[in-house]
């Protein structure tokens, strides 16, 4: 008679939900249990803010249903509000508080990222938030349902300007502010980050760049934000979207290869036997570079954990690697950014005809390393769908169909051909 094997999921996204459909799938006898430190179902944390905004309900923020729903379906056992205090990698051991050690024959580290405040002394208790988790949007919305009127919001990236749009169709009087010299620093080039800008201004949001803010004081009737360039602001309330970081407080960095996230390959592995990542808490393969990088995005968290369930359980299976890239629709605009901005090449400007929409882009040793389309919100999948071929095949042009998705967006023939129509 064989043993039954053990799997720990430590953290219960999308990720770790996915590596537990995987093994449960594949395995069902084997046991997993989900380590989680909230007692909340998986939920997409960029769905938060389409909830604040109303434009969806509480419920669709879970698309992976609710708890009792997922326990009874996949037969694993969910602990509730159970943190893991260490994991000793190379024992296969999880600590829990009150001192409680259990050990499993394959543990997945699935704990995605938490939002990253500035290192500000002396914050005030009230008024200040962050958009993240689902506990985080519920508790903005409490605070905007009470009367705001004003708001800072901290971080010119996508989860930032979902705010803003939230909070400028709320009435509320509007600064967003960065301490980058741009709008989107790590997705945009300039001449297109220039436009984004000017187009909030036009609608009455005030954007103030290359301005680090330094500190924050209650000053009785608001809160008063104070700037690296010497300016202030008051506001009723702050809201942080200044980045993410990886929740890894409980692994020893001297047992896992730690970049950013947790290193691993293709097969969702990390440097220890049976220790696997995925999610937002793990870096694998940038398929433009060929190197390991940090790209968190619900989609690559879904595939990560499956390839890791799937490999636990005994069925071989490889991750495609990550783009980069984002796709954000807010205050009538359409931005999409795919690939490193920063890549060295030629650098490429094109506007439609009549001025309906424009890209520009970076070409590198005759291919797409980077580009960015505003206002074509159609040529996202097929610009995608194009560079991975590109990077899997590298040989091998996209189909004929490929290329027809292009040209019907709209892509010129010049740009269809650097990404890998050859046709055009």
């Amino acid at each position: 008679m064989f043993d039954i094997k053990s799997v720990a999921v430590i953290g219960f996204g999308c990720a770790g939900f996915s590596a537990a459909r995987a093994v449960r799938q594949a395995d069902p006898k084997r046991v997993i249990d989900i380590y989680s430190d909230t007692d909340e179902a998986p939920y997409n944390p960029m769905l938060t803010t389409y909830y604040v905004s109303g434009k969806i309900n509480e419920n669709t923020m879970f698309p992976l249903g609710d708890l009792e729903t997922i326990k009874k379906e996949l037969r694993i056992n969910i602990l509730c509000s159970t943190p893991v205090k260490r994991l000793r990698a190379r024992e296969r051991v999880l600590e829990l508080d009150g001192g409680a050690e259990r050990q499993y024959d394959d543990i997945v580290i699935a704990t995605g990222a938490g939002a990253v405040i500035p290192p500000i002394k002396n914050l005030p208790e009230r008024g200040i938030y962050t958009m993240r988790t689902a506990s985080d949007a519920r508790r903005l919305e409490r605070a905007l349902d009470g009367g705001v009127k004003s708001a800072v919001v901290v971080g010119a990236q996508m989860v930032g300007i979902k705010v803003v749009e939230l909070l400028v169709k709320r009435g509320i009087r509007t600064l967003l502010c960065d301490m980058e010299k741009q709008m989107f620093p790590v997705s945009a080039y300039e001449r297109t980050a220039a436009v984004i800008a000017a187009r909030l201004e036009g609608k009455g949001v005030e954007v103030r760049l290359g301005a680090a803010i330094t500190g924050v004081c209650d000053v009785g009737d608001c809160l008063r934000a104070s700037f690296s360039d010497g300016s202030a602001a008051r506001a009723d309330l702050i809201v942080f979207c200044s980045g993410i970081r990886p929740n890894l407080a409980f692994i020893d960095r001297g047992e896992l290869d730690v970049g950013v996230g947790i290193k691993t390959d293709l097969h969702m592995r990390a440097n220890v036997p049976h220790i696997y990542a995925a999610g937002d808490c793990c870096e694998t393969l940038n398929v433009l570079t060929g190197e390991n990088a940090y790209i968190g995005l619900w989609a690559n968290s879904a595939m990560q954990g499956r390839v890791a369930g799937s490999n636990i359980a005994g069925i071989p299976d490889s991750y495609q690697g990550s783009l980069i890239h984002n796709i954000t629709h807010y205050m009538d605009t359409d931005f999409i950014s795919v690939g490193d901005i920063k890549a060295d090449g030629e650098r490429v400007f094109w506007r439609s005809r009549g001025g309906g929409w424009q890209l520009e882009a970076t070409i590198s040793d005759g291919k797409i390393a980077a580009l960015n389309i505003l206002d074509n919100a159609h040529v996202a999948g097929p610009v995608k769908n194009a560079l991975l071929h590109r990077a899997a095949h590298p040989e091998q042009p996209i189909s004929v169909h490929a290329r027809l998705l292009l040209s019907g967006s709209g892509v010129p023939d010049g740009i269809i051909k650097k990404l890998g129509g050859e046709g055009a």
